[in-house]
């Protein structure tokens, strides 16, 4: 249970996260961090058949132009471009 969320199965936890994510990032103390999670969630966490690549990799695009120097960023991205996930 999440705030009366009931996310027993991977479906609910992706809805929950399609539908919340952007509430998150419209947050003013927004970072990079969490574009590097919601892109890891989205690219390499979540099983297989929920993953979408493409959106993942909009979030660490955005999360490299925020913070170009950082490797874990730069790691991440690579991945998700290369197929290495």
């Amino acid at each position: 249970m999440f705030n009366s969320y009931c996310l027993k199965t991977c479906v609910n936890y992706v809805l929950f996260f399609y539908l919340n994510s952007s509430d998150a990032l419209m947050e003013i103390s927004c970072g990079f961090p969490e574009y590097i999670r919601y892109g890891e969630i989205l690219g390499i966490i979540l099983p297989k058949q929920y993953r979408d690549y493409m959106v993942a990799a909009a979030f660490m695009k955005t999360a490299c132009v925020l913070e170009p120097s950082n490797s874990k960023v730069n790691h991440k991205m690579g991945s998700i471009i290369l197929g290495w996930v």
